[in-house]
């Protein structure tokens, strides 16, 4: 481990404790999806009525199926590609689906029609800041499935481009009449800047958990997670576990 990973981990610790008041807090957490999709999430604070936001699907919905699977909760799962809708109308046309977890563990979760009638929702739309029609780049691996609005993202194809519409965080729940939300992630490949600095995520009461994966858009990279860190902060969420570094888990101070 370099120098300067070993200065990020510790200001990594340090940002929890600040920020849980200068206590190491235990929670109890649960991971779901395969070791590309996994999240960590507080066990205690969804449930059957709950309802989660989950922003970006690219090519593997593991944890938002194993959500569904373990608390019953409606799931809603935003991304405006080609490719995710695909891989969510064959979901639905099998009932069904098949991976390997990140402990290895191969898994197949089955579903009744009834339950995706009543509990999935796909929204055909990328979330951003505001609802509009935006660019999106394509990534340079061509069997990769994740586009992203800016060009300057590493994994992005600058030449190739499309566009798709985005919604904002607020419309999205105004218009699908989404009640209940308990938990939002975000994988949307550099558009969560926006999200956050144009959300108020204080009009959801109920909302407990954010987990947020932070996209490298800057060369200040690191100093750029520590601010979106502080400004959820003020919005009201602190930040309780890092995963793979730039995947952060946010619960309700």
């Amino acid at each position: 481990m370099n120098f300067v990973k070993k200065i990020e981990i510790k200001i990594i610790v340090l940002l929890i404790v600040l920020f849980n008041k200068g206590k190491f807090i235990k929670y109890n957490l649960v991971s779901f999806g395969t070791s590309y999709g996994k999240w960590t999430v507080p066990k205690s604070l969804i449930d059957e009525n709950s309802s989660c936001i989950l922003a970006g699907a690219g090519d593997d919905i593991s944890f938002d199926l194993e959500l569904l699977h373990n608390y019953r909760c409606k799931i809603v799962i935003c991304d405006p590609t080609p490719k995710s809708k695909n891989l969510i109308d064959n979901f639905f046309r099998k009932g069904s689906y098949e991976f390997t977890d990140f402990i290895g563990q191969n898994k197949k979760l089955y579903f009744e029609k009834e339950t995706l009638n009543e509990k999935v929702m796909f929204v055909n739309e990328g979330i951003y800041g505001k609802s509009d029609m935006m660019e999106f780049f394509f990534p340079k691996i061509e069997n990769h499935a994740s586009l992203s609005i800016l060009p300057n993202i590493t994994s992005v194809n600058n030449n190739k481009s499309a566009k798709f519409k985005v919604t904002s965080l607020e419309d999205l729940i105004k218009i699908n009449k989404i009640e209940n939300i308990s938990l939002i992630k975000m994988d949307i490949e550099g558009a969560e800047y926006d999200v956050i600095e144009n959300f108020n995520f204080k009009t959801i009461p109920e909302l407990n958990i954010i987990c947020i994966e932070f996209h490298k858009t800057t060369k200040f990279y690191f100093m750029n997670l520590v601010k979106y860190c502080i400004i959820l902060y003020l919005k009201g969420f602190k930040p309780v576990f890092f995963q793979d570094m730039f995947n952060v888990i946010f619960i309700k101070r």
